[in-house]
């Protein structure tokens, strides 16, 4: 991907624990060459400014939500992980259970993208957010009630139920046959691979990676299933005016370009930044929208978060 510097755009299986011997793409030289490592999302959890959202708003609770088979495993679950009891839980929405549950299924096993963050770490390369938690978490807030209840009950199973396809999922990631990778990922009708999930987000994360490697040569990470399907993120990068072709294994790595690590992680956190506050507007106005807001926060809401 080059667009000024050459940068690398590289898909990642957002799956736990999986063994996988990549093709010889001499990774670690390709991140040593550029200044910058671009994540997704590099916050644990959300974070205090986001507990407030995290409680239901509406008197329920989470057993009047969630069937009788998903309440047992979700209280289960956190009793093992973290001793929440059912009463502390029944104050928590869904998603947001979800992805606390995703975090301690995640330091259980190998997680690819942290695999680049913790290379990234040894070598001194500052490592940035291409979204916010806030509003990663607001994307997931669109998800209707029923399919919150379904990714939470995913999460919290998936320690001890093989994930559905995962040999043909890992079979076409590792021919890089994007299309039948998609397809397999969109057909396990799990709320993480919703259309306003994956493809709502990519021209968003278009722009922040054109944005990015305008300015630095960056090794960016990010999930497979956004480079393939209608409105991919190739396609939304092309059409910024990038130049995007694929690398094949044993292909040799461009020059090293020194980091300027100050600068780029003082101009990424000043934006990150900016972006809470834009994301934190949203998801108030999500909240109680006036009948004049209500329009407003509906336009807010439709837009890639």
């Amino acid at each position: 991907m080059e667009y000024g510097q050459p940068s690398y755009l590289f898909g990642t299986l957002h799956e736990v624990g999986l063994e996988v011997q990549l093709p010889d793409f001499d990774l670690a030289t390709r991140l040593e060459s550029t200044e910058v490592l671009a994540l997704e999302q590099v916050s644990d959890w959300p974070g205090e400014n986001l507990i407030e959202h995290a409680i239901f708003r509406d008197n329920k609770a989470l057993f009047q939500v969630l069937k009788d088979g998903q309440y047992r495993r979700t209280c289960r679950f956190f009793k093992h992980f973290s001793g929440l009891q059912p009463e502390v839980l029944d104050d928590y929405q869904p998603v947001y259970l979800a992805v606390l549950a995703a975090q301690y299924q995640r330091r259980e096993g190998v997680y690819m993208d942290w695999v680049f963050r913790d290379m990234a770490a040894i070598r001194g390369i500052p490592i940035v957010g291409l979204e916010s938690m806030t509003e990663q978490m607001a994307v997931l807030e669109s998800l209707d009630r029923k399919e919150q209840a379904q990714l939470l009950d995913a999460m919290v199973r998936r320690k001890h139920r093989p994930v559905s396809n995962q040999d043909a999922v890992v079979r076409n990631y590792l021919r890089s046959d994007l299309d039948s990778l998609y397809i397999l990922l969109t057909s396990r009708q799990h709320p993480a691979y919703l259309p306003q999930v994956i493809t709502g987000r990519n021209r968003l994360l278009a722009e922040r990676i054109e944005s990015l490697t305008g300015r630095y040569s960056a090794f960016v990470a990010i999930g497979a299933a956004h480079l393939a399907g209608e409105d991919n993120l190739l396609d939304q990068l092309r059409a910024l005016g990038l130049t995007v072709t694929p690398i094949a294994p044993g292909a040799p790595v461009k020059p090293d370009i020194i980091p300027a690590a100050e600068q780029i992680l003082g101009e990424e956190e000043s934006q990150a930044t900016e972006r809470d506050l834009a994301a934190e507007r949203v998801l108030t106005e999500q909240e109680s929208p006036s009948a004049e807001q209500a329009p407003e926060a509906e336009a807010l809401k439709s837009e890639p978060e």
